[in-house]
């Protein structure tokens, strides 16, 4: 209500010429005044204009009885000579002839909460993110805590404090994926001890149906929020939006395109975001090592076992859930491994010397070492043990329970088969139905 009286002011046509005016002759385009809340900004073509625009605002303030800070007022200026544009810093002067300060040359001035320079690189703003995402992960990478709770600080909590940097400036798709992301990613790598060969950013980013991390990229999110702005840029009530809008289409044709003639933002971000986990899951499966793992589960199980299996591992302990991580993407540190990162010469496997090479299969459930077959049976004794436990707090009593364990709580397998091939677990109930 208090500055409308400026602005009506302002809008008037006699008015608009103190303006700057741009765009092809048939659709020129003006704008002198840019206000949000008590925050006032001046634009104009010359230094004269600019003054001119100042004394209205100056003789407004003192008959509205509101003051204008000189301290947070800063002058901006750009002139072309000999086809090159060069900074300078505008002389401009208050009703009472307090000069504004100017910004100086080669430094930059926020408006905001953007930070505006000459070079239009955004070299500032680049440099405060970096700092403000470099000290997060700092922090949470030295809180001793799960890696799985740092994983979910980095997916809710970190990513949200750039919502507002990654829709404002237009940082660039690359130098998000090498900036941030690789930041980002160095952290999670030593969060699961994986090693530097291993492709973490493809990882952190496929969803938990198809055995990912479920943390977003900054390239994704940035590509998301730009999608977001480009629809309401397109459909706002506001002719100058869509005439910036139709200006930029030829430099973000890419965008558009998922937004097509509809106006239901939902399909497009969904067409956005089905297009990244594509790319993503089709670089990890084309991997010769890495995706093999993931191919096969992929093909062969349900995405809710799939899920089920990942909101498991974020229940199990630290060493155990990066066990499963790493190998689910061939990076344990076997011997073949080893080979092929070069820190050994031979990749066959030390323990059953029969020439094999120590594979995550061979190492998981093909070695013939009697110490492996022994690990084998105590982890396939314990899991049968849990089993039988169950069914004998919860089976009938008309039902025996006969389990191939050596205990004293159970009967043995052998008391009903007596062959070499019999089964784990078996009911026996008083008519001798065997289940």
């Amino acid at each position: 209500l208090s500055f409308n009286s400026p602005m009506q002011t302002l809008s008037k046509n006699d008015l608009k010429s103190l303006g700057y005016i741009w765009g092809p002759k048939h659709t020129t385009r003006s704008s002198s005044w840019l206000q949000f809340a008590d925050y006032a900004v001046i634009l104009s073509g010359c230094i004269s204009d600019a003054q001119s625009l100042l004394n209205i605002f100056s003789a407004w303030c003192n008959w509205s009885q509101m003051k204008i800070r000189q301290d947070k007022c800063c002058t901006f200026g750009m002139t072309k000579n000999n086809n090159k544009f060069n900074q300078f810093e505008p002389g401009l002067y208050l009703e009472d002839g307090r000069r504004l300060p100017s910004v100086a040359i080669e430094d930059s001035f926020s408006y905001l909460g953007k930070w505006y320079d000459f070079e239009n690189k955004n070299s500032s703003a680049k440099n405060k993110i970096i700092e403000k995402l470099n000290s997060l992960l700092d922090i949470t990478s030295k809180r001793k805590i799960k890696c799985q709770l740092k994983l979910k600080i980095l997916r809710l909590y970190i990513h949200s404090h750039f919502q507002y940097e990654l829709r404002l400036y237009g940082l660039g798709a690359t130098w998000i994926e090498r900036k941030m992301d690789t930041l980002c990613a160095r952290h999670v790598r030593e969060w699961l001890t994986m090693p530097v060969s291993g492709c973490v950013k493809e990882l952190m980013v496929l969803p938990e149906n198809r055995a990912g991390l479920n943390v977003p990229s900054f390239r994704n999110t940035a590509e998301k929020l730009h999608l977001q702005k480009r629809f309401k840029l397109k459909t706002n009530s506001q002719l100058d939006m869509n005439f910036l809008w139709a200006e930029t289409t030829e430099k973000n044709v890419n965008t558009d395109a998922l937004l097509g003639n509809s106006q239901d933002l939902t399909s497009a971000l969904s067409k956005l975001k089905k297009s990244q986990t594509d790319i993503t899951t089709s670089h990890i499966l084309g991997l010769k090592s890495q995706g093999l793992a993931i191919k096969c589960v992929l093909e062969n199980i349900l995405e809710r076992d799939i899920v089920s299996w990942t909101k498991t591992l974020d229940k199990l302990p630290n060493f155990i859930h990066n066990f499963a991580r790493k190998a689910m993407q061939q990076m344990l540190p076997t011997a073949a491994n080893l080979t092929r990162w070069g820190k050994i010469a031979d990749p066959t496997c030390r323990l059953c010397n029969n020439g094999s090479a120590q594979t995550n299969k061979h190492v998981l459930s093909n070695c013939s070492a009697q110490v492996a077959l022994k690990r084998y049976t105590k982890r396939h004794n314990d899991v049968l043990q849990l089993l039988a436990d169950w069914l004998l707090s919860n089976r009938s009593k008309d039902y025996s329970l006969h389990v191939d364990i050596e205990s004293n709580k159970f009967k043995r397998v052998a008391d009903v088969f007596d062959n070499r091939v019999r089964p784990d677990i078996i009911l026996v109930n008083v008519h001798r139905i065997i289940v």
